[in-house]
């Protein structure tokens, strides 16, 4: 599931030295770590989601699980998943995190959608013809690495330095540096409207109606066992005719905080499935991992001591040692072979003289 935005205490941003404007220095792309609970549920208590639920005990199993999934070398790690937060370098607050499920489906947990099909009534003695949009079940357990969990505070979500777009591009780039530990194809599913209250107004006149259940207890119920999905809804055809047209505008919509999501994802090779979420009509894209031209993009650079080129792209710098990744925006010349890290940057990013980073263009 897919979930954005929560309400931070404001604080204080270090004002940037010259010279460091865009230089993305001051945020530090990183796994989570048990002492960031308390920021993370501030950011998971507007939306309570199945990736990221307002629960700290939740959280803290969240923290454990995504810790020993950057620390395996593969797969032995069973369903791994990796919570990824960005940093105020100057105070430490996390502002923002993100998230990879390496399989999402499995036996007591199959992925779960409605596949979207028309069809087509007519009429040959009443002269009349309907193309109906229909909802059909459809389940798979054979897993699917899922993107998704992307949120950003609220008073960040507008910020010059565009923190979305570095947290959601740190999982494409941690993607290309341990391919061997994700499937082949990729889901993301994208947060639809929602009311004030964080409830989904279609599965009020879809999924209640199977289940019995209120849209937040069905979405705490999904995170450890969807078989009443399964179970409950009916695996026939189901008329979104017959649904008031408020809710029909649902079906594939996506909520205003992620309306850029769509192109972003098309921009870069994912493709709209023609499948939505059941418990709430959000739309669902696909891609293959080798068609994904951001993991295309990136690739490996030796680290050097010195300044950056100052006015070279810049591109989102990442460094993982022994299951600690870390990654910042730094100005990288295209054809140099190299990338000049000072000193208090290659602390950051916890990287030594003629180790390796791994770099992705953010343009």
């Amino acid at each position: 599931m897919k979930r954005m935005t929560g309400r931070m205490k404001v604080r204080l941003r270090r004002t940037r030295s010259p010279g460091m404007a865009g230089s993305g220095t001051d945020w530090l792309i990183r796994q989570a770590r048990p002492e960031d609970i308390k920021d993370l549920l501030k950011l998971a208590r507007r939306l309570d989601s199945v990736n990221l639920p307002a629960d700290e005990p939740a959280i803290s199993g969240l923290i454990h699980k995504s810790r020993e999934s950057f620390a395996s070398r593969s797969r032995e790690i069973v369903h791994s998943q990796f919570l990824f937060v960005i940093e105020n370098a100057a105070t430490g607050e996390v502002v923002g995190s993100s998230q990879i499920l390496d399989k999402h489906g499995i036996v007591n947990r199959p992925h779960i959608g409605f596949k979207l099909v028309q069809v087509e009534k007519s009429s040959r003695t009443m002269n009349r013809s309907f193309t109906h949009t229909c909802m059909k079940l459809e389940w798979n357990s054979e897993g699917i690495t899922e993107i998704g969990g992307l949120i950003v505070a609220d008073r960040y979500r507008s910020h010059p330095d565009k923190l979305g777009k570095l947290i959601s591009y740190a999982r494409f780039l941690y993607m290309s540096m341990w391919p061997e530990k994700f499937r082949s194809e990729v889901l993301a599913e994208l947060l639809p409207p929602l009311d004030k209250h964080g409830d989904s107004l279609f599965w009020e006149y879809v999924g209640k109606k199977f289940t019995g259940m209120s849209y937040k207890e069905a979405n705490a119920t999904c995170r450890t066992n969807a078989e009443f999905m399964f179970s409950l809804f009916p695996h026939t055809l189901i008329y979104a005719t017959i649904l008031p047209e408020k809710v029909q505008k649902l079906i594939g919509a996506v909520h205003p905080d992620t309306q850029p999501v769509p192109r972003m994802l098309e921009s870069i090779g994912f493709r709209f499935t023609g499948e939505v979420c059941p418990f709430d009509g959000g739309p669902h894209y696909r891609a293959k991992m080798a068609e994904i031209t951001l993991l295309k993009k990136c690739r490996p650079m030796a680290v050097v001591f010195g300044d950056p080129v100052a006015d070279a792209p810049q591109s989102l710098v990442a460094h993982d040692d022994a299951g600690e990744f870390r990654a910042a925006v730094l100005p990288v010349a295209p054809a140099s072979p190299s990338v000049g890290v000072s000193p208090s940057t290659a602390k950051l990013l916890g990287v030594r003289r003629g180790q390796h980073v791994h770099v992705l263009p953010l343009k």
